[in-house]
């Protein structure tokens, strides 16, 4: 089966006449340079001389110019007409907002609920409680750590729990909770540091 050049001139490149004559560096002819320097972009030479574009190269132009009109349709779009008057979920002032899902005017609005929600996707995920359940806890032991005694203000007392159950205890301040830790929850320890300290 004959290998015809790529650049539409019809020579057989497998004849002996025809070596290295799709090695443009060999090629003798400026004009056979030029139309294999065109094929091996994606176009090719016809019989008349005109050029015409591969299937592939046609689907390569065809989703650049997609690519290019979507782009150009997305910049020439008006996001005034969008622009509608909201209420910010955090500090309730109105503000202008693209879409009814934006819910607040800024980031300082913003960070808050997002480190509370993650705070009660903690909760829900390690010790099985509710946010609103922690403040029930909180607002029984008024704000004070179960131990010390310390109020703790802004919701910061950790959760306590038993490690073997995963039932909740209470409410500690973080010296507490660590202290607890440290002397790995057994009543034991705590009684023996107790008259430790005592004698």
């Amino acid at each position: 089966m004959k290998k015809l050049c790529a650049c539409g001139c019809g020579k057989d490149t497998q004849s002996t006449y025809a070596r290295g004559h799709n090695n443009i560096g060999k090629s003798k002819s400026p004009e056979h340079r030029e139309n294999l320097s065109k094929a091996r972009q994606g176009l090719r030479v016809s019989e008349e001389g005109r050029l015409s574009i591969s299937k592939a190269q046609k689907k390569r132009f065809s989703r650049a110019e997609e690519r290019e009109k979507a782009s150009q349709r997305q910049s020439n779009r008006d996001y005034s007409k969008e622009l509608r008057e909201l209420i910010c979920y955090s500090c309730g002032r109105s503000f202008m907002g693209k879409t009814s899902r934006t819910r607040f005017c800024s980031t300082e609005c913003y960070e808050p609920h997002a480190v509370k929600k993650q705070y009660e996707r903690h909760l829900v995920n390690k010790y099985g409680i509710s946010y609103q359940e922690y403040e029930e806890l909180y607002n029984k032991q008024n704000s004070c750590c179960g131990i010390c005694g310390e109020s703790i203000p802004d919701k910061k007392l950790c959760v306590d729990h038993n490690h073997k159950t995963g039932e909740v205890r209470g409410l500690l301040c973080f010296t507490c909770n660590v202290g607890l830790g440290n002397f790995k929850d057994s009543s034991d320890i705590i009684m023996k540091a107790y008259n430790y300290l005592c004698q």
